[in-house]
């Protein structure tokens, strides 16, 4: 029989029962197949439950956390790497809000806004989106450099205001 489980929110199968353990089965787990009425806990399946009472065995390649800011696939897409890794612009959207909080009001929002957008991509790459991921890496190269610039206008108006001063 092939099962469908909720892994990180997100529907993955269908696949065979073995399979289950890639993504985490466990008693709780919410699990469907074919015939079943509705998702139900996986202990109360007796093919599942008699999978898990027994010692376990790994099945196929093991899902693992990845180390951080590595790319993993999650999602649909099954165990296919992702095609390109994805920049999230991080240090450019943190030197940009540094350097327009020191000239800019303005540029600060943009640069904050870059930070935010830079932090999404991370977030969006764990969950094997890599559409959004790479429209949330674009956006935050684009804030900072909308960042950076309104703090180029701001030094640039500093100078001529103080020009005559000296």
């Amino acid at each position: 029989m092939m099962y469908y489980i909720m892994y990180n929110g997100q529907q993955m199968g269908p696949m065979p029962a073995e399979q289950l353990r890639n993504y985490g089965l466990n008693p709780q787990s919410m699990v469907w197949g074919e015939g079943m009425p509705n998702w139900v806990a996986a202990s109360t399946v007796p093919e599942l439950a008699a999978m898990m009472s027994g010692p376990q065995q790994p099945y196929g390649p093991q899902i693992q956390q990845p180390a951080y800011g590595a790319t993993m696939p999650l999602g649909n897409r099954g165990m296919q790497p992702i095609a390109q890794p994805v920049d999230n612009h991080m240090a450019l959207a943190i030197i940009a809000t540094i350097v327009s909080f020191l000239f800019s009001c303005i540029g600060v929002i943009f640069g904050i806004l870059a930070i935010v957008k830079a932090n999404q991509v991370n977030t969006y790459v764990a969950q094997g989106l890599d559409d959004a991921a790479r429209q949330a890496s674009d956006s935050a190269k684009k804030n900072s450099y909308w960042a950076f610039g309104f703090a180029a206008l701001g030094l640039i108006g500093t100078i001529a205001l103080y020009w005559d001063a000296l």
